[in-house]
């Protein structure tokens, strides 16, 4: 949960993008904070490059990319 004592939600990239209007006007439409709005329209190009449905900015590099690997063997055998 966030501060505010809202859960945080992911949306994608489609959504993030479908902003056409204000700040404050766009948040109140799609129920969505002004913050959020804003720091979306500074991402805007990379957002456009994402795909629509991906849920975008998520994940960093892996801390342990070997280990993923291996782990990712170790399912596949086991499936």
């Amino acid at each position: 949960m966030s501060e505010r004592g809202t859960p945080r939600v992911s949306y994608t990239a489609g959504f993030n993008t479908a902003v056409e209007h204000g700040n404050i006007a766009a948040g109140k439409k799609f129920a969505v904070d002004e913050s959020c709005v804003s720091r979306w329209r500074v991402q805007r190009e990379q957002l456009t490059n994402t795909p629509k449905l991906k849920r975008a900015n998520q994940r960093g590099a892996a801390l342990f990319p070997d280990l993923e690997k291996e782990l990712a063997c170790w399912i596949k055998e086991k499936r």
